[in-house]
């Protein structure tokens, strides 16, 4: 009897964990990524499960609400989507630059006429279709990452994995 009561401890206490991180997350970046209520429980080992499935299913949707949602798409933008890469392997271990350091790259190797403001256009566009994630406020105000891959698998996901947040076997 002692020994269920122990594991249902164990488990709430890790459950609380996470949403406690969950929390925080949504806290932090709500305003940069959207968070939906449906959970997944992804076997990477099953790469045509039926979770991997239903989350193409979902991003594809979230994409095209968020593409509808822009109705046009400057020049800069597209521009800067071809030169992104790069920058990406330029800055392969840590891919993330204030927004003065942004703004100087894209005056120095893109376009040295285009304005502050006109950028922040530009780069909200550029959140919005998922080639960076531009960060306004909170505690990174003012960042860029320029490979929102990078962090979900090397900051997001090391976070959220069991190993930090064990789940008991029962």
């Amino acid at each position: 009897h002692i020994s269920q009561i122990f594991t249902n401890h164990t488990h709430q206490i890790a459950k609380d964990e996470r949403k406690s991180i969950l929390q925080h997350a949504v806290e932090e970046f709500g305003d940069h990524f959207m968070f939906t209520d449906t959970v997944f429980h992804l076997d990477c080992r099953l790469s045509r499960g039926r979770d991997i499935r239903a989350l193409r299913g979902l991003l594809g949707t979230l994409r095209v609400s968020v593409l509808q949602q822009q109705p046009w798409m400057p020049e800069l933008v597209t521009t800067l989507q071809h030169v992104l890469p790069q920058w990406r392997k330029d800055n392969l271990i840590f891919p993330v630059m204030t927004w003065t350091d942004f703004l100087s790259h894209v005056q120095e190797s893109v376009n040295p006429l285009v304005s502050e403001e006109r950028l922040k256009i530009v780069a909200g566009t550029l959140n919005d279709i998922g080639e960076i994630v531009h960060i306004k406020e909170g505690h990174l105000k003012s960042v860029i990452i320029l490979d929102a891959d990078w962090l979900g698998q090397r900051i997001f996901g090391p976070a959220l994995s069991p190993e930090h947040a064990p789940i008991p076997k029962l």
